[in-house]
């Protein structure tokens, strides 16, 4: 497997260009263009560069000194460097980079140019600012300077030995000491990037002995070759080092920055240098990025698909991607005197508005003090494994739990948000959270069919083992469509019967449900891990089975706008409630909105408001409503009443403030 793995990652790699020596076509300062060289990787994968470039990468005794110390001022403390920028223009500044032998200071000049001037007459360098501790030391526009050290390391090995290199390096070219200068820039980078010759990915130093002229390449041709399989033995050892090295490179941090996504697509070329070779996972998602999404549906899905990606300022969860939308409104265009709540609030505000659902206010929530609870938070820490299930279940549009209406939805000068929507039961008991792990999804599914079991003269079902079965994989099943490929739909009733069936006869013989290949059994399990990771199976009072992350007393509401039902949490005494995100819950597209008498009984409109320290309070302690109500919309009478309605009717409409 290993070798076939890195047979493809061998064929993918011959298809990027891989520099040490590209020159650029033209020179900002009108000097003589010179002429354009490059090389590229040939078929025995060596990169054939300039001899003058050869060089060792041990550090001198000097480098050494200055690694962990800052010689100067950093570029955000040096405002002399800075002037202000011509926005009427899209002025940005560039940096010449002069030439030097590799044990050199590092020395530049920044000059001021419009877009339209430097238009494919610099280079743009991806890198991640953080990735290497420590400061060194370089001089621009004859200013000492101290830079983080992966910036240094990527300068050091761009840097040409006989003439000057034109880059453009967003820490140093942007003033980051002012948010006016930010937003401009930040708003321009579409356009940065497109007008660039081409994008450097530096994803790292890297180190091999410039005497052997046998590359990385080489050697994972070698490894991958018949020969590494057969007794035939090449002459050549395989290196550890060079192993070594390829797993230094695809572990990068640079594959989890967030801006790589902007700047791979907009950029007319990517170079990577000699080395920087990329996984197979990650080679196939870039390969996946296009230009700009086409729907307001592709970009949430985009922007759902880089979540786990860091950026050190939360704000670029958002402004980092903005420029791959289909089209940037007002609420996209970059403003860092905004905080990231008030950047996150437009951002939920504009999917519901441009899409016409509520999908954004779908997804598990962590309820945070002073924090709206229906403004999701993008730059929250999430645990890869279980992001990229609830990624998945978020990018599944399947259901119909509000029969396609359009939400109906009004954002509030206090913070709240305005909705309709009908209350449809209440959560009465619920089980342990589904783990990524195999062994915790048998624990889980045994737990909870226990559960239903001890519950099932309860339930308004006789058949309530298919019904249990069904609800743990969110009722679908996967389907193969017209170009042959397997994808997420509906389930009918012949498929998984026979699951279901094997699956009752093992569930007491854990050692038998195991994934098989490509056994049902195992479609099985991977629908239960995909659907259910994460998530807590829990039953209503009138005995519906569904998947959320419910406590017991939490209610289940259909809103307007919104395909799956959502669950919130009351406050105490009040109208208020949290959104603790959405759910699915079995038959509940057949049940809570069988007419459209039930739509049109909605009156009044719901609020969602935000959750402040004194609604935890009250949350916690019991106490009173901390928020004023209407008493002409509300009463705590009507209330009252509902509360006990509610546990007799079938379904009901109702007016509410939730917390969401």
């Amino acid at each position: 497997m290993a070798g076939d793995s890195l047979a493809w990652l061998s064929r993918a790699i011959k298809k990027l260009t891989v520099t040490k020596n590209s020159e650029l076509q033209g020179e900002i300062s009108g000097k003589e263009r010179t002429k354009c060289t490059k090389t590229v990787l040939d078929n025995k994968g060596r990169d054939k560069f300039d001899k003058n470039e050869r060089h060792s990468e041990t550090d001198t005794k000097a480098e050494a000194e200055v690694r962990n110390i800052r010689p100067g001022p950093s570029a955000t403390e040096l405002t002399s460097l800075y002037q202000p920028l011509d926005i009427e223009s899209k002025e940005i500044r560039v940096l010449y980079l002069v030439p030097g032998a590799w044990n050199d200071m590092i020395c530049c000049t920044m000059e001021t140019r419009s877009l339209s001037d430097a238009y494919r007459k610099y280079e743009a360098l991806s890198y991640v600012w953080d990735a290497e501790p420590g400061f060194q030391a370089i001089v621009v526009n004859e200013q000492p300077l101290s830079v983080k050290r992966n910036l240094f390391l990527a300068l050091r090995r761009l840097r040409k030995s006989n003439e000057p290199r034109i880059m453009w390096v967003d820490a140093l070219c942007i003033n980051q000491q002012s948010n006016v200068e930010k937003s401009h820039q930040v708003a321009l980078m579409r356009n940065i990037y497109r007008s660039c010759v081409r994008v450097y990915l530096w994803l790292g130093d890297y180190s091999t002995n410039p005497s052997d002229t046998r590359s990385v390449e080489d050697e994972i041709n070698i490894f991958t070759s018949s020969r590494a399989t057969t007794k035939k033995k090449d002459k050549r050892p395989f290196h550890p080092e060079i192993l070594d090295a390829y797993i230094s490179l695809v572990s990068s941090p640079w594959w989890d920055r967030l801006w790589v996504v902007q700047e791979k697509i907009l950029s007319p070329e990517c170079l990577l240098n000699e080395a920087m070779l990329k996984s197979i996972r990650k080679i196939r998602d870039f390969g996946q990025m296009t230009d700009r999404t086409k729907s307001w549906m592709d970009f949430y899905r985009f922007i759902l698909h880089h979540r786990n990606r860091k950026s050190s300022d939360p704000r670029d969860m958002v402004y980092g991607l903005s420029a791959l939308a289909p089209h940037i409104p007002p609420e996209l265009i970059a403003d860092y005197s905004l905080s990231k709540e008030e950047i996150f609030e437009r951002l939920v505000l504009l999917f519901i508005k441009e899409h016409g659902t509520l999908h954004a206010l779908r997804g598990q929530r962590t309820l945070i003090e002073n924090s709206k609870s229906w403004v999701y938070d993008w730059s929250s820490d999430v645990d890869d494994r279980l992001w990229y299930q609830e990624s998945m279940r978020l990018e599944i549009v399947l259901y119909k739990a509000s029969r396609n209406k359009k939400p109906v939805v009004e954002s509030c000068s206090d913070g709240q948000l305005s909705a309709d929507g009908v209350f449809f039961d209440l959560v009465a008991e619920r089980g342990q959270t589904c783990d990524n792990s195999p062994e915790s999804r048998i624990k889980s599914l045994r737990e909870w069919y226990n559960l239903c079991q001890n519950a099932s003269k309860q339930m308004p079902r006789s058949m309530w083992r298919e019904d249990f079965l069904r609800t743990v994989i969110g009722d679908v099943a996967y389907k193969v469509d017209n170009n042959g490929i397997m994808k997420i739909g509906m389930r009918t009733p012949a498929d998984m019967k026979d699951v279901f069936d094997d699956w009752l006869v093992y569930r007491e013989r854990p050692s038998q449900y195991k994934s098989t290949g490509d056994s049902d059994l195992a479609m099985f399990d991977d629908l239960v891990k995909t659907m259910a990771t994460g998530l807590k199976f829990f039953l209503t009072e009138k005995g519906y089975m569904g998947l959320g992350n419910p406590e017991i007393g939490d209610e289940v509401w259909v809103l307007l706008g919104g395909d799956k039902p959502f669950l919130l949490r009351p406050l105490p005494s009040s109208t208020s409630h949290w959104l603790i995100g959405d759910c699915f819950v079995m038959y509940l597209e057949r049940e809570a909105l069988r007419s459209t008498e039930t739509l049109n009984e909605l009156g009044v409109k719901t609020r969602l408001v935000w959750c402040g320290e004194e609604g935890k309070k009250a949350l916690a302690n019991g106490g009173d409503s901390v928020w004023e109500v209407d008493s002409e919309v509300d009463s705590e009478d009507a209330r009252v009443e509902r509360k006990e309605h509610r546990r007799q009717s079938k379904y009901e409409s109702k007016h509410w403030q939730g917390l969401i």
